[in-house]
């Protein structure tokens, strides 16, 4: 229950939670060999089992911390444990990434930058809340966010080659 809804110095814990979260993520993704085979892995997968990395075990590390990290989140939000909790979440996650500069041809990416394309995502929902947009148009104007942003990820990647 604290974590989900909890203050700690009159801060929301979730807020903490985070924060410990990127740290985490950001010492993962830099200072650890399991991050260099990661972000391998997410950029050229057959480069990356040639070059000896056991791309299945590595795979299995990152979907299982991405899991994990937002499921005690999400779930102590709720104060629940259903198995379909995070259904439909799926999108406004990719979409965060993409906005804040994950490139979807792998390889490329910032933690700090997905929770900017986080705060982002949430800020245009929350705004469409506050103004009472019918959900299917909510789920429209997410799509059209998402696929701008996958539009200018491949115009950045096309200047590249």
């Amino acid at each position: 229950n604290f974590i989900g809804g909890g203050k700690l110095l009159g801060i929301p814990a979730p807020i903490f939670v985070l924060l410990l979260v990127v740290l985490l993520s950001w010492f993962l993704m830099r200072k650890t060999t399991l991050g260099y085979h990661i972000i391998s892995v997410g950029g050229n997968e057959n480069a990356a089992k040639m070059a000896g990395i056991n791309t299945v075990f590595t795979k299995i590390v990152a979907y299982s911390f991405c899991g994990l990290m937002s499921g005690i989140l999400l779930t102590s939000r709720v104060q629940s444990g259903l198995a379909n909790l995070g259904d439909g979440l799926q999108m406004e996650a990719i979409a965060a990434a993409v906005i804040g500069g994950t490139s979807l041809s792998g390889g490329k990416g910032n933690v700090l930058y997905t929770i900017v394309g986080a705060c982002i995502i949430g800020v245009i929902n929350n705004g469409m809340d506050l103004l009472r947009v019918n959900m299917y148009w909510q789920d429209i104007v997410s799509g059209v966010v998402i696929m701008l942003a996958v539009f200018l990820d491949i115009q950045k990647n096309r200047g590249n080659q």
